[in-house]
């Protein structure tokens, strides 16, 4: 509170030029170390590359055609405006000189770079809050570095001024109102840009290492998994610290052991947090083309740290995260729970009311999903997706387990979680887990999902709360077509079926409308849900039984 109160007073600081040398030796060896982390799929960057050629910028599923773009306005929202100034697209193209030997790319990257500092010289428009700034300083650098010889050198210099007139802007606007990945960018842009410059304000900014680093084990729990709770934040957070790893290898920064120990376990956690061809478990905040693609990642990951991750049969556990996934003998069927109450307590932006919510694949096909989310500020279905509704889980009397509000703000918290997962003889497992909403004191929501012979049983049991409506929600992917019949709903996904009943409630309901899925940030689309409704809740067992293969 005391940072957010003196964030409020400071005024908005002017950029003033910067100038200063670059350290050669660290720049020849950053330039050796930073193409081993890899482009990506080489057909993807290109196409991104292309498009940006064509003076097309496909940001977050809103392509827009920007043959000079308005630096200093907000052409679609606020998000859209930062990735434009983030400059992402600009590691690409300098990628795909390097790939294509066409001079084209980076005289584009060149030119839409020296656009945005005549543009924005006096501190105008959305790109320098410190966020943008901080990524953007990072792909500049990147791309300059990518480049080597092939920028020309008054041009990397009026670039190599701007990155340092925009980290003295950064330097004295940092982030300590919001921490999490916001103050981590920060830090870790001056840390990288300090590597390639000399002076007084390099030394200050190559002191941040240390900080960076205490912020990294702070922000990586003892299991690996990152505390936001978000596979989408897990993945951008692990890139940039394999990234930071590589820069400081290079710069002769020394590098803590429990750091690597920690990337180590970061980098086993995506076993859990994502599916074996790299999808992202949907969970909190995450959508898909937000983070680096997992295959990318995990090769830098073995690259910089050594670390494989198998997608293997049986029980793995983030007992600190609060995740479970279980993966039969066959590999057909994988479950994956989360127990994760709102996180990190003073910062649970990207956190939903999810509690005991789960997403079930069958046979590599995504059957029963969380709703994920598809925009920030402006996004209609904002509140939907960060709500129990939209999750897996149990409605106590049309309240939200967790309080969220606005768009990143978070209230009343969900407490006393509790949970246990085991695995058996015969390809069995068991997952008991319960916690109190933050509505209701008195009440708590126990929650056992069972695997066995007979195929999944998810059992619920609302202690408390006498006479108020529940409702257990089971959000099913685009694609997966149902037949309801006599109170049995028939399910098939690929070729793939499964018989769903509910049991102890008052009526199961098939929703094929009013149920948005949030696979990418952009347009959401409708699939169906199924709701088992209890009118008065009376302590009563209700629930689901699926059985895989079950069907007409």
């Amino acid at each position: 509170m005391a940072w957010l109160v003196w964030r409020r007073m400071q005024p908005r600081p002017r950029p003033v030029p910067l100038a200063l040398p670059v350290a050669g030796d660290r720049w020849a060896r950053l330039a050796a170390a930073l193409p081993t982390l890899g482009p990506g799929p080489e057909a993807e960057l290109l196409a991104e590359a292309r498009a940006i050629l064509d003076d097309t910028f496909p940001l977050l599923g809103q392509p827009r055609v920007l043959p000079r773009p308005d630096w200093t306005g907000v052409p679609v929202s606020h998000l859209w405006a930062y990735h434009l100034h983030y400059f992402d697209y600009g590691v690409a193209l300098a990628w795909a000189t390097r790939l294509t030997d066409s001079a084209a790319y980076l005289e584009r990257f060149g030119a839409l770079a020296e656009a945005w500092i005549a543009a924005t010289a006096t501190g105008a428009g959305p790109g320098w809050e410190p966020y943008p700034i901080a990524v953007r300083v990072r792909r500049w650098l990147h791309a300059l570095l990518l480049a080597g010889d092939r920028v020309p050198a008054e041009r990397r210099g009026r670039l190599l001024g701007s990155i340092a007139t925009q980290c003295a802007v950064l330097e004295r606007r940092l982030e300590r109102h919001l921490g999490a990945n916001h103050l981590q960018r920060d830090l870790q842009a001056l840390a990288q840009a300090g590597l390639v410059f000399e002076g007084a304000p390099a030394a200050r900014w190559r002191r941040h290492w240390g900080a960076f680093w205490r912020l990294l084990l702070a922000q990586v729990l003892p299991d690996g998994t990152h505390f936001e709770r978000s596979p989408m934040y897990h993945v951008m957070a692990l890139d940039d610290f394999l990234e930071a790893v590589t820069w400081a290898r290079a710069g002769q920064v020394t590098i803590p052991a429990a750091v690597l120990d920690r990337l180590h376990c970061m980098t086993d956690a995506l076993a859990v947090l994502t599916r074996p061809g790299g999808a992202l478990h949907a969970f909190g905040d995450s959508a898909a083309g937000m983070a680096a693609p997992v295959p990318l990642v995990l090769a830098r990951a073995k690259t910089v740290l050594g670390a494989t991750v198998t997608h293997g049969p049986g029980l793995r556990q983030l007992a600190s995260g609060g995740f479970a996934a279980f993966t039969s003998a066959d590999a057909r069927e994988r479950l994956v729970l989360t127990a994760a109450a709102p996180s990190p307590p003073h910062q649970p932006a990207h956190s939903h009311a999810d509690l005991l919510g789960f997403e079930l694949d069958l046979d590599g096909h995504r059957f029963v999903v969380d709703r994920g989310v598809c925009g920030y500020g402006g996004d209609p279905h904002r509140a939907y997706h960060r709500g129990t509704g939209a999750h897996n889980t149990v409605v106590i009397g049309d309240r939200d387990q967790s309080e969220p509000w606005g768009v990143f703000r978070m209230g009343g918290r969900a407490r006393e979680v509790r949970w246990a997962a085991e695995a058996g003889a015969g390809d069995t497992f068991q997952f008991e887990g319960s916690y109190r909403p933050w509505h209701d004191p008195g009440a708590r929501h126990a929650r056992r999902v069972t695997r066995s012979a007979s195929g999944w049983r998810v059992e619920d049991r609302v202690e408390g709360a006498r006479g108020q409506s529940l409702a257990s929600h089971l959000h099913f992917a685009p694609g997966v077509s149902l037949e309801q019949a006599e109170g049995v709903v028939h399910a098939r996904v690929g070729s793939t079926t499964c018989r769903v009943e509910g049991f102890g409630g008052d009526r199961v309901v098939l929703h094929r409308t009013g149920h948005w899925q949030g696979d990418a940030f952009g347009p959401a689309t409708e699939a169906a849900t199924l709701t088992l409704a209890v009118d008065r809740n009376d302590g009563r067992a209700f629930g689901w039984t699926l059985t895989v293969g079950g069907g007409p």
